[in-house]
């Protein structure tokens, strides 16, 4: 079972996961973060692809990570880049059998609130979060940690900009 559930993943351990992994991927599944978006196949843009920002789906995906079936696969890039990759699903039963996939690959995360269902595997280059909200949303973030956190610094620039300007 574990082979099959790593190649889904597109991790590269065969004894145990472990954020080396996460690194070694860099991405998910047959994309790479910092490619470029336009060079993705398949991708299917929600915004024009000349803004700094959009988000994209991918209709060829396949929405089954070992045993959890999601609703959707987003893609983010910045700058024409990919900086994560969002998976959304829905249910306690896909939250279980999720964490259960992204540990296997990924190793034991951790869990900063025992009470809240938020779990972290971070790399040194790739950080990966699940949150399960009350009402048994499922987010995953894959994210390029220096990208993501350039992003979020510029566009908090933007807001505090926006801000002392009026």
């Amino acid at each position: 079972m574990l082979a099959p559930l790593l190649l889904t993943l597109g991790a590269f351990a065969a004894g145990g996961g472990s954020t080396k992994n996460l690194d070694g991927q860099y991405g998910f599944r047959d994309v790479l973060f910092e490619q470029q978006c336009v060079e993705i196949q398949d991708l299917v843009t929600h915004k024009d692809a000349t803004d700094a920002r959009f988000s994209a789906i991918r209709r060829t995906d396949s929405l089954n990570i070992g045993k959890a079936r999601l609703q959707s696969i987003l893609y983010s890039c910045y700058l024409g880049q990919l900086t994560s990759v969002t998976l959304l699903g829905h249910g306690q039963v896909n939250a279980a059998r999720l964490l259960d996939t992204l540990t296997e690959a990924y190793g034991a995360p951790d869990q900063p609130d025992s009470d809240v269902q938020e779990f972290l595997w971070e790399g040194k280059k790739v950080t990966l979060e699940m949150r399960v909200d009350p009402t048994d949303h499922i987010v995953v973030i894959f994210a390029n940690a220096a990208m993501y956190e350039f992003q979020l610094q510029t566009e908090d620039e933007e807001r505090r900009s926006a801000v002392n300007d009026l």
